[in-house]
């Protein structure tokens, strides 16, 4: 699981390195990030394992928990820029297929912050 999350937050990286690129980025190169983008989220999709992070107190838990916020977040990061790569890419009804998986990546990235503060107020109670 490792080795598939940093695969996915270097092409997080590159993607926006890709969306920031605007002079000599054509249609095809964003198509090409759209589909790397994809693909990347879906290798998280498959079996085999599980990412647990555990940050302990003490004076490095200020630093560690936006690195730990971002890392859980790098999927739907990805999704993110792959639906905008798609959406300047693309001229037809896959313009609004990228707009779809763009809108899925805000609501895991919205989610992926709310759920667990939802979840830790209601074992508390």
């Amino acid at each position: 699981m490792k080795v598939r999350l940093v695969a996915v937050s270097l092409v997080a990286f590159g993607l926006g390195l890709l969306l920031g690129w605007r002079g000599a980025a054509t249609p095809g190169l964003y198509r090409l990030g759209f589909f790397f983008g994809l693909a990347a989220s879906l290798a998280l999709l498959l079996p085999g394992g599980e990412m647990i992070i555990g940050i302990s107190p003490g004076p490095w838990r200020s630093a560690l928990l936006p690195i730990g916020l971002t890392v859980m977040m790098a999927p739907f990061i990805v999704l993110v820029e792959a639906g905008i790569a798609g959406y300047l890419g693309f001229e037809s009804f896959m313009r609004y297929v990228s707009l779809i998986l763009a809108a899925l990546g805000v609501a895991g990235a919205i989610s992926s912050i709310l759920f667990p503060y939802y979840l830790r107020r209601r074992s508390l109670k």
